[in-house]
């Protein structure tokens, strides 16, 4: 039978109350710096149970265009004792490079903190490529690099490094966009990279397929930008699929990246 009765409304004290005992936790175990002061706002989602909390320090406050990139949140302030010890934006190592306001993404915290809503603003921003500055004509999607970061699955953390770019989407093959990347692929696909030619290739002993990064291709400076920034990797057969008439292997693509969703335990740095 279903309940019918909703569930108990969580009071922002409440939850004030638990986050601050937690900050409590962190710094006996040494996982926080010092103390400064903060102001603590609670937001609610509009029709959702989800409620957020977010912390800000005493001389920060949000601009107006974060706020009205949020503009489905609504947010109430409390007054009270400031014991937060999250590092402030000017303290995050990599803020200004990820765009991001009012996130907690500490390289050297096992906390990596961001709200639904601006994860969701995120995803759907779709930025600007930016320009190369020394190619002006050209497009450069890369931002920067995070390296180290630890990052929680299931019950365990795991120390990933991440290459940082503006929206890609239109590049990424939908039936493998659901692969994570990183240093546990690179070990499970045995993935080799030959920058002067260009070509990435994977093999697992019996099987290797191989693709060519769009910048080396010989037509690639006739291109507009917009072809250039549409434009997918080079699938490159070999002589099997050639006989066959096979122009790109589903199914062996896949096999190479099945086993690289599952984290082996020599990655793993902390229980939770």
């Amino acid at each position: 039978m279903d309940n019918t009765n909703p569930p108990p409304e969580v009071s922002p004290s409440f939850l004030i109350e638990k986050v601050l005992k937690l900050n409590s936790i962190l710094e006996s175990l040494n996982l926080k710096p010092q103390s400064s002061h903060f102001g603590i706002v609670c937001k609610k989602e509009v029709d959702s149970d989800v409620m957020l909390i977010e912390l800000i320090k005493d001389n920060e406050h949000p601009s107006d265009d974060v706020l009205n990139e949020d503009d489905d949140v609504g947010e109430e302030e409390f007054e009270g004792n400031h014991f937060d010890k999250f590092p402030t934006c000017g303290e995050l190592a990599y803020h200004k490079t990820l765009h991001i306001e009012k996130d907690y993404i500490g390289l050297d915290s096992p906390l990596n903190i961001m709200s639904r809503s601006r994860y969701n603003w995120i995803m759907t921003a779709r930025l600007a490529p930016r320009k190369n500055p020394k190619n002006p004509s050209g497009i450069n999607n890369f931002t920067g690099r995070a390296k180290g970061m630890h990052i929680f699955v299931e019950n365990f953390t795991y120390v990933l490094d991440f290459m940082i770019v503006e929206y890609i989407s239109l590049v990424i093959d939908p039936r493998v966009s659901h692969v994570v990347l990183g240093i546990p692929f690179v070990e499970l696909s045995g993935m080799t990279y030959d920058s002067s030619l260009g070509i990435v290739r994977l093999t697992n002993g019996k099987e290797e397929i191989a693709y060519k990064m769009t910048h080396k291709i010989e037509q690639y400076d006739s291109l507009s930008n917009d072809e250039k920034e549409s434009m997918k990797s080079i699938y490159l057969r070999n002589d099997e699929d050639k006989k066959k008439g096979v122009e790109y292997v589903m199914s062996k693509i896949l096999g190479f990246y099945k086993e690289c969703l599952e984290l082996g335990p020599e990655y793993q740095t902390g229980q939770g």
